[in-house]
């Protein structure tokens, strides 16, 4: 079946971008392919490696792409927190593809902008809360945001195509080696902080500690932005996307404490800018007692990531943006924050109380069987196994296309490195088997279109969803089947 749509995502090696071309990827309706700078290959979509800020070069790579359906700008040129983001560039980068793709593009349907709390000027200062997508432009908030829009309003004038506006505020998501990754910068300063025998210390101030705040996960943007650009009622609308909670760190912060295993500290002001990229050599040392296998420290936290922690954790005052006109016109999706930065720390992955790296060694049980099928069972210990010490790579590549996986951990002992290995190795058409639990893992797996059955009772995610998402959505779909083994 030929695909309905076919994405170009712009800034498909960022968060946002990658995970959104992820999504759209395993959606038989769409193809997908992805521009960044180095168009890194991808086993799900098709990259290509273009540089933006160049018209002719972007000209000259995008000018064959003839069937594009839909654009998703989710790019943005590098800069620093600490300096305001080049109004001129940004505008003149979501140009280059626009003028590159449109005029051959003849189905073009839709471009999709991603945007944010600067919209409000939430920069600036106190303001208005919660933000409302009909709130006016703000006086002398000079960001890229209203240029990009003015542009595009403009190019649109006598066409065919509409548009969209995601504004999410502090996009959290499994993955490392991002920039802006709150989820990961948290996890890694509590990993030195204990590391270094202190306490998890707060490092904003009493004001940013007692304020509302919102945060966005990647996942449910990527669905977000999808639904805006294919349902008609959001043709040349705006929406705000967040969990659709609020949270105070003073309440969180003890939360995360007890996770990492941590005697809570106290309100400790610091510039993490400062102080944090010199800890290179405690991470070494969490890498060697753990037996841990990752990338550099700099490499691990890219360089903007701790002054992006001071932007976070620095104002004083409400960040809250209204999510009321998503849910009137359509999109219902929501997320507990705080089990959210829980589930991630967990993905990035990582097991209680040990650094958020992926491991070095990795326990795997390989079950005697005199099938002729492949059968794999990664936590039953205490069964009669072959138990062997390996890499994570190695564990992987022990489960081939079409085995049987069998689930027996719950959400506290989710497997996820060795989960994210298979679907990175691309291990598929597996038949999962759930007993006793497994119901993330097996989730997941489905989710990533690596299972072909599921052999359960059931699917479900206990106190946070009562059917497992994506297992449901694909066995409705046809996707996969399942088998009752009451």
């Amino acid at each position: 079946m030929s695909a309905k749509y076919h994405a170009l995502v712009a800034g498909s090696s960022g968060v946002v971008g990658l995970r959104l071309a992820e999504t759209l990827a395993i959606d038989p309706e769409w193809e997908v392919t992805g521009l960044s700078r180095r168009g890194a290959a991808h086993s799900k979509f098709k990259t290509i490696a273009v540089d933006l800020t160049n018209a002719a070069d972007t000209q000259g790579r995008l000018a064959q792409l003839s069937n594009i359906t839909h654009i998703f700008y989710a790019a943005r040129y590098d800069h620093k927190t600490t300096a305001p983001e080049p109004i001129d560039l940004n505008t003149n980068m979501l140009r280059h593809v626009v003028e590159a793709v449109e005029p051959h593009a003849r189905n073009l349907q839709h471009i999709h902008i991603v945007e944010g709390s600067k919209y409000y000027g939430s920069t600036l200062g106190a303001y208005k809360t919660p933000a409302e997508e009909s709130d006016p432009r703000v006086p002398n908030n000079a960001n890229f945001y209203y240029a990009q829009e003015d542009w595009l309003f403009a190019r649109q004038k006598g066409k065919r195509w509409t548009w969209s506006a995601s504004r999410p505020h502090a996009i959290c998501d499994f993955s490392t080696g991002f920039a802006r990754q709150l989820s990961l910068l948290i996890a890694v300063y509590a990993n030195i902080l204990k590391a270094e025998g202190e306490p998890l210390h707060f490092p904003g101030g009493e004001g940013n500690y007692g304020a509302l705040y919102q945060c966005t996960e990647a996942a449910l943007l990527a669905r977000a932005m999808r639904w805006m650009a294919t349902d008609p009622k959001c043709a040349n609308q705006s929406f705000n996307i967040t969990n659709g909670d609020l949270i105070r760190w003073k309440n969180l912060w003890p939360v995360f404490a007890d996770y990492f295993g941590m005697k809570l500290g106290s309100v400790k002001t610091i510039k993490l800018g400062q102080v944090m990229p010199d800890k290179a050599a405690t991470w070494q040392q969490i890498i060697y007692k753990y037996c841990l296998k990752t990338d550099s420290y700099d490499d691990f936290v890219v360089w903007p990531t701790w002054s992006y922690g001071d932007f976070v954790f620095g104002p004083a005052f409400d960040i809250a943006s209204s999510t009321i006109k998503a849910r009137q016109f359509g999109f219902h999706d929501c997320m507990n924050t705080k089990r959210m930065f829980i589930d991630l720390f967990r993905f990035l992955p990582s097991r209680k109380n040990h650094s958020m790296a992926t491991a070095g060694r990795y326990r795997i049980v390989l079950e005697s069987s005199e099938s002729s099928e492949p059968s794999v069972s990664t936590l039953n210990e205490g069964a009669i196994m072959r138990e062997k010490l390996t890499t994570l790579e190695k564990a992987a590549s022990a489960v081939k296309s079409g085995a049987k996986l069998v689930m027996s951990a719950n959400l506290q002992r989710a497997p996820m490195a060795f989960l994210r290995q298979l679907v990175r190795q691309g291990t598929n058409n597996l038949r999962v088997v759930g007993v006793v639990g497994g119901d993330l893992n097996i989730d997941f797996l489905v989710g990533a279109n690596s299972v072909a059955v599921v052999d359960t009772c059931s699917v479900t995610l206990g106190e946070f969803a009562r059917t497992g998402p994506n297992f449901s959505r694909y066995v409705t779909g046809g996707r996969v089947r399942s088998l009752d083994n009451t």
